[in-house]
């Protein structure tokens, strides 16, 4: 089996998506009362509002069962559903499960195996929260014990496996691809994800035990862009990109991670040798190493790293042996046709032009001169289908030449576009030793988010400074500040004007060193529905005071 938890704050919208008609869902199990929408979106919400301090309350769970299980029963499902939340935790809780339907019109592939939902509610009937620390790794090694417990297909555990399985959408995407392929939609095969080629590309260059600098020259040779850093502190960080995607961090593949280089795939690094080459690759600088010493991708074997049922190599194959049985098929009239073979060996070498007109004026010579017999009219049906057979190839070479062009044409299109996009960030925002690229942009994302925010907050509370549990909160000559506990920066935003609906804008300002900076708590801290009451409520008290204070001064 594989598990996957999300968690979130709105019951509803998770039992909209459970029970949506088009799913094919059934309950099968759990101990809520309700059955509709209404009714468990109200059950599990009048539980959650005994601790209002816990603002995101809603556990998913999601349970998929190998292929090899074939169908399993309602009553298995049901029994492993309530012993994993159980070991979990969730004892005295609310909780659903629902199964889908393999034949799923949301998805544009039907499930080749059972799976089941389960919506549990961590505030249990008494009002406590339940610990869901480290709750993804124990559910794992739960998972692991009900497979040995149950009899069913054993699935290696994440740590054990060489590389990070495939996400959803990418296995989804390849698979569209794969159908296109298969079907004659498109001529070549479905592109490899970018994760896979990078995770190919790290366990090749890192085969020998490479010094950083031996590691960052050969991926770039390999034409990936590679940015390890190393902060004032001492925290070590890395990031990769490819092919004009984003930036994937080196945790999101397996030991590609700066600490997990070092550690486990025995790269040597050492900050005084290694300097020169990190500074270069930081500022796009190609690092120059021996020809001998380079990796290239014709030495990488790709179809190693995808899952059976995605590899291509075997396509490409079993689409060769096709088209040498379909040879070894062709007629005997067919093959004992001496003009037409000899015609086509010779234009092999001709231009492509005069090969063309050849190949056209010889058959219809042929048909012409063949209506005196029978057997003559034959030989020029076998001509004329090869003239069919050769026309469609020449449209196809046509046709492939302008894919070519175009894919060419977009490709330096995208790369442009991704380095305006890159100066326009950049600009604003200078790189620190503390941020890389992609950390920048997500300050910059969650400035633009928090700041509009903080300062409708401050205006509510008619105040210029504002001090909370985790942030202070502080608006001084056009620039909105805000610092944790500790006096540290997380946030320095520039008002910069007004829109047409005459709100205030802002524009993010880069962060001291060392400054911890905003975080998804903050994002959620601050648009969640607990802020949104409590600012709608002071606005509210704002503007009748102001009311009542104007009333006075009429009288």
């Amino acid at each position: 089996m594989i598990g996957h938890i999300e968690h979130g704050s709105n019951f509803g919208g998770l039992f909209r998506y459970l029970l949506a008609t088009d799913k094919g869902a059934r309950i099968i199990g759990g101990n809520a009362a309700g059955d509709t929408i209404e009714q468990l979106t109200q059950e599990f919400n009048n539980c959650a509002d005994q601790r209002r301090t816990t603002t995101k309350p809603v556990k998913h769970f999601i349970l998929s069962f190998a292929p090899e299980d074939g169908e399993v029963e309602d009553d298995l499902k049901q029994e492993i559903a309530t012993q994993a939340i159980q070991r979990l935790g969730y004892v005295d809780n609310q909780y659903v499960v629902i199964e889908h339907q393999r034949q799923d019109p949301g998805h544009d592939w039907n499930h080749d195996h059972d799976h089941i939902h389960i919506a549990v509610n961590m505030i249990t009937l008494e009002g406590q929260r339940v610990d869901d620390w480290q709750d993804k790794r124990r559910f794992e090694a739960i998972i692991r014990e009900l497979e040995q417990e149950h009899q069913l297909t054993q699935v290696a555990p994440s740590r054990e496996r060489k590389q990070k399985a495939l996400t959803h959408g990418q296995v989804q995407k390849y698979k569209r691809q794969l159908r296109d392929y298969q079907t004659g939609l498109q001529p070549q095969t479905p592109d490899i994800p970018i994760s896979i080629k990078l995770q190919a590309a790290i366990d090749a260059v890192t085969r020998d035990k490479p010094t950083m600098t031996l590691f960052i020259g050969r991926l770039q040779h390999l034409g990936i862009d590679v940015k390890p850093i190393i902060t004032a502190t001492g925290r070590k960080r890395i990031s990769y990109h490819i092919d004009g995607a984003k930036p994937f961090r080196g945790s999101k593949l397996h030991n590609g991670s700066f600490p997990k280089l070092i550690s486990q795939r025995g790269v040597n690094c050492d900050p005084q040798r290694d300097r020169k080459a990190m500074e270069s690759a930081v500022n796009h600088q190609q690092v120059t190493l021996p020809t001998e010493q380079l990796i290239n991708w014709s030495e990488i074997n790709l179809s190693l790293y995808l899952p059976k049922e995605l590899d291509t190599e075997s396509l490409g194959k079993e689409k060769q042996k096709k088209n040498q049985l379909s040879l070894n098929n062709e007629p005997k009239s067919c093959k004992n046709n001496q003009h037409i073979r000899v015609l086509i060996n010779e234009n092999k070498t001709e231009d492509l032009s005069h090969k063309e007109n050849e190949i056209r004026k010889e058959p219809l010579l042929k048909i012409n001169q063949s209506q005196e017999s029978s057997d003559n009219k034959e030989e020029a049906l076998i001509n004329q289908s090869k003239l069919n057979t050769v026309n469609t190839s020449l449209e196809t070479l046509d046709k492939e030449n302008t894919l070519i062009n175009q894919s060419k044409l977009n490709t330096l299109n995208t790369s442009s576009e991704t380095l305006d996009k890159e100066k326009a960030l950049m600009n604003p925002l200078p790189l620190t030793p503390e941020f890389c690229f992609d950390v920048i942009e997500k300050q910059l994302e969650y400035t633009l988010t928090i700041a509009p925010i903080a300062y409708r907050w401050l205006k509510a509370n008619q105040t210029v400074r504002y001090s909370a549990k985790d942030n202070l909160i502080e608006y001084s000559q056009g620039r909105l500040t805000i610092r944790n506990g500790e006096g540290n920066y997380k946030m320095i935003a520039q008002a910069v004007g007004f829109d047409e609906q005459n709100f205030q804008q802002w524009q993010c300002i880069n962060l001291p060193q060392n400054s911890p900076g905003l975080t998804q708590k903050d994002v959620e801290t601050f648009t969640g529905s607990k802020m949104k009451d409590a600012l709608r409520e002071l606005e509210q008290k704002t503007n009748q005071f102001i009311k009542r204070r104007k009333g006075r001064r009429g009288r």
